[in-house]
């Protein structure tokens, strides 16, 4: 299988302490198959339950995770930014923190890295039974939300 030369992958989390350490868990099993150097990105936006504690402990254990912290929530676009311009490696990985995307399905995306300089998913289904929501947006909002692969060399400065 192929492998990325290297890797950065990050989490924007809104209250989701309860989800880091099972995503970090995954993303340490899964990574090391797709990337042959990689790093976890955390991006706290302005948790009021504890999350950004609970990532800084988890980060203290493994130099290749890091966490960005907002002292405030500012918004799912401004942790997105956060989290691009904290990454470090020559493709990026973001997903939601919610568990709502398994990441060993990352090796589907890795697998179109050779051809593409940007690999987009989608699910099907939320796990949990939650509505998306209403916003005047909503198309961008969704699209946003989506899983997606980058090969840093188009991302715009």
């Amino acid at each position: 299988m192929y492998k990325l030369p290297s890797l950065s992958v990050f989490f924007p989390c809104y209250n989701e302490a309860a989800n880091i350490p099972l995503f970090i868990q995954e993303a340490l099993e899964v990574l090391p198959l797709v990337a042959k150097q990689f790093e976890i990105i955390i991006v706290d936006d302005g948790s009021k339950d504890g999350s950004g504690a609970v990532a800084d402990v988890i980060a203290e254990q493994d130099k290749r995770i890091r966490v960005i912290h907002h002292e405030t929530n500012r918004g799912y676009g401004a942790a997105l930014r956060s989290g691009f311009d904290a990454a470090r490696y020559d493709w990026v990985f973001f997903t939601d923190g919610d568990l709502q995307f398994k990441l060993a399905q990352i090796k589907k995306f890795v697998a179109q890295a050779e051809r593409f300089s940007v690999v987009i998913g989608y699910r099907r289904r939320r796990a949990d039974d939650r509505r998306p929501r209403r916003h005047p947006s909503r198309e961008l909002h969704a699209a946003l939300q989506l899983p997606a692969l980058l090969h840093r060399r188009d991302r715009p400065r």
